[in-house]
Order: structure tokens, then sequence, then C-alpha cells
């Protein structure tokens, strides 16, 4: 298991409902993809899917990160579902 250290040398913010964190140091190549839908829970809606796709689809034409970790920014809870959409929209 890899213990992430306080060594964010590069937080991006592509929207109110994604941070990426890209590491350094030791950590290099690891980017923290952090999920930050508070009120909702994180609950996936047509946004936060679409930002999600959008910073993945960044991170691989990138090619400096070799890890992608997703993560909640909310506490308690990763994930509390969807808000309503079809399942067919969550193929990546």
């Amino acid at each position: 298991m890899i213990l992430l250290r306080k060594t964010i040398f590069f937080i991006r913010r592509f929207s109110r409902e994604i941070i990426v964190n890209h590491l350094k140091g030791s950590e290099s190549g690891i980017s923290v993809v952090s999920l930050n839908r508070v009120k909702a829970k994180n609950a996936i809606g047509k946004i936060l899917l679409s930002e999600l796709r959008q910073t993945i689809s960044d991170l691989k034409i990138n090619k400096t990160s070799r890890v992608i970790i997703i993560k909640s920014s909310v506490k308690g809870v990763f994930c509390a579902g969807n808000n309503n959409l079809p399942k067919s929209i969550f193929y990546f």
C-alpha cells in the first residue's frame, strides 16, 4: 500500500466538483482525483460525470500520471449513487 504524504506538487481545480492533486518526490507520477460534490454526497450527476470523464481523459493524454487515485473529499462518503441518470451513460 502506498502511503500518501502531504507532498502536493500541483493542485488543479477543473471545476467545483473535481479537484486534482499531482504528487511529487517519491510519489511523482501519482495523481489524486477528488470528488467534491459535498451537498449531494458525490452523487453522480451529468456535470460530475462529464468532468470526471474529461479529467481522466486529460490525465491519459498528459502521460505524466502513472497512477490515478479517485477519492472523495466528503468525509464518510465516497459516492451516494446517481442522480437519476440512465445506466448507459456510465460507460467510459
